[in-house]
């Protein structure tokens, strides 16, 4: 940080770009605190998306990936400053309109923004959002890689081109590993990787154009016109930053000059610079990743809708769902395409009998659906799908504090208009485009299905199941099962059932219902086991103990206080803590609504509430 004259943005008081600038915090603050200055903030390590509203910078920046949350400033004219880290080491070049019309990119030690409390024609530099500076994205860095490591000659080449082996390296690649690309989500850019990975592989210009014509422009979404896909691949072969037939196994046998190594940022890490023991990012704990796509399955009639408008106003509500935390609560859009005319009726049950909300507020959620299907199967309709939900995740931080975190799709077979949920080609086509939306949007993207006459697997192909990252399944007995989960264990979540309610009146006085789902510990009608089996034993005690330390029954909070009052590794009280639970449970308490009761006359029977 630096001196600038107060009210200048262009006047730096110190030799601010060698040497001049503060790093030490205590020496910031006090250089700071009373003096009438302006503050300049050097972005060496940083990147800096200067976004100017007044050059509609902000509709530029609706057509990029979505940035992190991270540390903002909002300036003078309405404008915004992101900060993002920079990787250490990382040469990358800002400037003018680098996104686009009105976005700007600041970076590198010779570069800096005005900080918070400076002001400029009266007006002041405010904190928009008081957190930490996140990552700089891949797909931002991929922009800003340094102007003068792109020659405009095209690199030299290793090795003969053209093998027999380095085609068939290259055509297994397109086959089996090449990502798709997929517009409106960065298709351009992930085209280009694909064709400098295959020019990497030793094959030249003109037969990497017809392998990724035969092999990869099949699974794009939608296919690149011919004369397109030939400018990207030239694009690759003229600005790619490696020789063609880097990968190529045969041209450590060719007498050839190796390029000297350059200071580039690497597409791969190693596993020593990652944590270990890095969380995965729940939507809901254990259950329900999020960012990724997964399906809610069972039989007709199983309650399929209901359950989803259960798991929507839980996370409005940010209440557990089946005892499963969630840590931040989130906004759903539910592309209701079909029996989109009772989704009303179904919040309402739910917001008033479960969640214990009024009418009123009933109104008031972050939970959006559409009025019948819409197309998302044409490059266009994605694009105008995608474009909605940003729309939304914007209206729902504005209004509620809560990021857009759950779109679902109701029916999956409905929503994506399947010809055939027997073929995999559609069915992987169709959950290609619900990975586009996740990685897009950074929400959680879920189906309903049917189950098909096999129990264990949803209807039509096995492609729907194997590319799912997360599979919940509702049976008839009410028992909800995590069926799949590829970071967690597949378990029974809990037991569900189905009150019927009365929502409204008709003209003619008839009442109008709907349901809504009740959270069960045990299936509705089973008798509790005798207590003393639970309390004879030590972790029935410190569970008893520990509920009694929390009157209002809040189950995280009663789990934090028994985990608080054990000895041992984190690992083994969270093991004794999830018997100790499952034993209560299976005796003499029940788990509703996030809370735990004992049972005893003083619980009133819900059966017919």
């Amino acid at each position: 940080m630096f001196r600038i004259r107060h009210g200048s943005k262009d006047k730096p008081q110190r030799d601010w770009a060698n040497g001049g600038a503060i790093a030490d915090p205590a020496e910031a603050f006090d250089t700071f605190i009373e003096a009438r200055t302006n503050i300049g903030v050097r972005t060496d390590r940083l990147v800096v998306v200067d976004v100017d509203a007044h050059r509609e910078g902000l509709e530029t920046l609706k057509g990029h990936p979505p940035l992190p949350a991270t540390y903002t400033v909002r300036t003078p004219n309405g404008g915004l400053h992101l900060y993002l880290r920079a990787p250490a080491g990382a040469d990358l070049s800002g400037g003018t309109d680098k996104l686009g019309q009105g976005v700007d990119i600041k970076t590198g030690p010779k570069s800096y923004v005005m900080g918070v409390g400076s002001t400029f024609k009266g007006r002041e530099y405010l904190l928009e959002r008081d957190a930490p500076v996140a990552e700089c994205p891949a797909w931002l860095l991929e922009r800003l890689v340094a102007a003068h490591r792109k020659s405009a000659e095209a690199p030299k080449t290793l090795g003969e081109l053209d093998t027999p082996a380095s085609i068939e390296a290259a055509t297994a690649y397109l086959k089996d590993a090449a990502p798709a690309a997929v517009e409106g989500s960065g298709g351009n850019e992930m085209t280009f990787k694909v064709a400098c990975q295959v020019k990497d592989r030793g094959v030249s210009e003109p037969v990497c154009f017809d392998l990724m014509w035969e092999h990869y422009n099949l699974r794009c979404l939608p296919e690149w016109p011919a004369d397109e896909l030939e400018t990207v691949v030239a694009n690759a072969y003229r600005y790619g930053q490696v020789p063609a037939g880097r990968d190529n196994p045969a041209a450590g046998f060719c007498a050839v000059e190796l390029p000297k190594p350059e200071n580039s940022r690497s597409l791969s890490y190693w596993v020593g610079d990652e944590p270990l023991d890095a969380e995965i990012d729940w939507l809901v704990d254990e259950t329900i990743q999020r960012g990724g796509i997964g399906f809610l399955g069972g039989k007709s009639g199983a309650g399929k809708t209901f359950q989803l408008v259960h798991l929507a106003l839980s996370g409005a509500m940010q209440r557990p769902f089946y005892g499963r935390k969630i840590e931040a609560g989130f906004g759903t859009y539910i592309v209701a395409a079909e029996g989109s005319y009772s989704i009303t009726h179904r919040v309402k049950a739910a917001a008033v009998h479960a969640f214990g909300l009024d009418s009123r507020a009933a109104r008031q959620l972050p939970l959006k659906f559409t009025k019948g299907a819409i197309d998302v199967m044409s490059s266009a309709g994605l694009e105008a799908f995608i474009a909605d939900l940003r729309q939304v995740d914007a209206d729902m931080r504005r209004e509620f504090g809560v990021p857009l975190g759950l779109v679902v799709f109701d029916t999956f077979g409905q929503a994506f208009t399947l010809r055939d949920e027997d073929a995999s080609t559609e069915v992987t086509r169709a959950t290609k485009i619900m990975h586009s939306v996740s990685q897009t949007i950074g929400a959680t993207c879920l189906a309903t299905h049917h189950f098909g006459h096999g129990p264990e697997r949803l209807r039509g192909s096995s492609a729907l199941r194997a590319n799912a990252d997360f599979v919940i399944e509702l049976r008839k007995n009410g028992e909800v099962f995590l069926e799949k989960c590829r970071d967690a264990a597949e378990c029974r979540l809990g037991w569900a059932e189905l009150p019927i309610v009365q929502v409204g009146t008709k003209k003619d006085g008839q009442p109008i219902t709907s349901c809504f789902v009740r959270e069960l510990a045990r299936p509705n009608g089973t008798a509790a086991a005798p207590e003393d089996g639970f309390t004879s034993v030590q972790s029935g005690r410190d569970f008893e103990d520990a509920l009694a330390k929390v009157p209002s029954g809040e189950a995280a909070a009663v789990e934090a206080a028994f985990k608080a009052a054990r000895s041992g590794k984190p690992d083994s009280r969270r093991k004794a803590w999830d018997r100790a639970l499952k034993k209560a449970l299976a005796t003499a308490y029940v788990l509703e609504g996030g809370r735990l009761y004992k049972r005893g006359p003083d619980i009133p029977d819900m059966s017919g509430f």
